[in-house]
């Protein structure tokens, strides 16, 4: 099957991801009643031309935007915790105090090996 076979079907799926994420990022309507209106109804209205306004904005604001700014301050942390660490253990090394090697060598440099002892012949 060639490429240009494969054209509608991308179209149509490229559609319906813009679609689905102009009604996941906007309020969702309420109906006449103030209850929210059905996916379906929302749809066809959206592709009859004329979308429903949106509810009013949630009152939860102040919430998630601290909790967003908490969890921005735990990555940065993170990351700087992790360049702390880098810089101690390069600055570490750069001097001689092996900045937390393994093995507690200074300089960096690994010891020569041991050598193993003679392997014993077993009478057989």
């Amino acid at each position: 099957m060639n490429d240009s076979a494969k054209q509608p079907l991308t179209i149509l799926l490229v559609g319906v991801f813009f679609l689905a994420a102009y009604m996941a990022f906007r309020p969702w309507p309420l109906g006449t009643s103030k209850a929210p209106i059905r996916p379906a109804a929302y749809v066809g209205d959206i592709l009859g031309g004329h979308p429903p306004s949106g509810a009013p904005p949630s009152q939860d604001t102040a919430a998630i935007e601290a909790g967003l700014w908490a969890l921005i301050g735990v990555w940065a942390a993170s990351k700087l915790a992790a360049a702390a660490y880098g810089l101690a253990n390069g600055l570490g090394n750069l001097f001689g105090g092996g900045g937390g090697s393994e093995g507690g060598e200074s300089g960096g440099e690994t010891p020569p090996p041991e050598e193993a002892p003679p392997i014993e012949e077993v009478p057989v």
